[in-house]
């Protein structure tokens, strides 16, 4: 299992193809982010979410298919 904050959809799909559960969305503490997993109230809609890395923009379809993301 992952538990993570931004991903790209790349990075999501490979490693949902291997079998680990990715749990995008995450923020803050991550002891408590893991709490609130196991408790079943960590806010996540699954989808994946690339911030590139501070560059001041946001992936509009996953994280492959724009340019200057690795």
């Amino acid at each position: 299992m992952l538990i993570c904050g931004g991903i790209g959809e790349g990075a999501m799909m490979a490693l949902s193809e291997e079998g680990i559960l990715v749990v995008p969305g995450a923020s803050g503490d991550a002891d408590r982010a893991v709490a609130d997993f196991l408790k079943g109230i960590l806010e996540t809609d699954n989808t994946p979410n690339c911030d590139h890395h501070g560059e001041g923009h946001a992936c509009g379809g996953g994280c492959g298919g724009c340019h200057g993301c690795h």
